[in-house]
């Protein structure tokens, strides 16, 4: 049986391999696909121009996403995304029938489809950026039928060296309430340090609010053993669950590939409730470029 948290990972998550493998750190990482919807001002501090796409299954469920990250050709950075997510959740006290057969497996199919939206506004050369974002998701549930809900991101970015950057944001900050979707308040800080092609360390740190295990810590460390590859490992503590994560890729700023696995402490032994996902990232071409014949 698929195992997913629902209320813990949030209905719109969106990352890269690289970042799942790094405990889903995405608050202050400049180079994360996440930021889309892990925090919007982020994506504004790198010049960047690229589309993603990626494909996981596990514990989280099966989900697959495309991307695309714009900060050069304006002088604001928007960012899109499409995700979709199908999973067959444990029942809820709300979602049980009123009466069932004994023996009988009672299934739970969920699936959502996502669109998100980042835009982060630099200033000062790129070392303040103030972010918003927002998702507007389809979903058709087997015990709760179909809707349409959404809701709103913002953050703040602060890079006062390449090497350094911190970030701040609020999710899901309208006050929706929808008992058949969780969209959970998150207050997050994050701290990252690094250099591409040498090593990166990253930690998040904040609460979900309306839970009833509100901590949230994560930590990612990347090392690159060349200019085209990397290793990363991280943890994540969520809902009151670790969570530990492997992964590499390789490649250059026109594209690369990754590959990461989270698997939670509490269910090593068991391979079917780890999260595999591989992603793939390619630079957009140079508009500057296109010369007509």
């Amino acid at each position: 049986m698929i195992l997913f948290l629902m209320s813990a990972w949030a209905l719109d998550r969106v990352e890269g391999a690289d970042t799942l493998a790094l405990g889903s750190t995405t608050t202050a990482n400049p180079y994360a696909t996440g930021g889309i919807t892990g925090n919007p001002a982020i994506i504004g501090t790198e010049k960047r121009y690229n589309f993603g796409g990626a494909f996981s299954y596990g514990g989280r469920g099966v989900h697959w996403q495309a991307t695309a990250i714009d900060s050069v050709t304006s002088s604001v950075a928007f960012g899109m995304a499409y995700s979709g997510d199908r999973f067959n959740p444990p029942l809820t006290q709300a979602e049980l029938p009123g009466w069932s057969v004994a023996g009988q497996e009672i299934s739970n199919l969920k699936q959502t489809n996502t669109v998100n939206f980042a835009l982060g506004i630099p200033t000062t050369d790129r070392r303040f950026v103030g972010g918003i974002g927002g998702a507007l998701s389809f979903f058709n549930n087997e015990r709760g039928g179909k809707g349409t809900t959404g809701n709103l991101t913002a953050g703040l970015a602060y890079r006062p060296d390449p090497r350094v950057s911190i970030g701040l944001t609020g999710r899901n900050l309208l006050p929706i309430a929808d008992p058949r979707q969780e969209r959970p308040l998150e207050v997050l800080g994050g701290v990252w340090l690094g250099e591409l092609g040498i090593a990166a360390f990253s930690v998040d740190g904040g609460a979900r609010i309306d839970s009833s295990k509100p901590l949230l810590l994560a930590t990612g460390l990347e090392l690159s053993p060349s200019a085209t590859s990397a290793l990363r490992t991280g943890w994540r503590y969520d809902e009151g669950i670790n969570y530990i994560s492997l992964g590499a890729g390789a490649g250059n700023p026109d594209g690369s590939i990754d590959i990461g696995i989270q698997a939670p402490t509490n269910r090593l032994t068991q391979p079917i409730d780890w999260t595999f996902q591989l992603s793939l990232r390619f630079k957009a071409p140079d508009i500057n470029d296109v010369r007509p014949e």
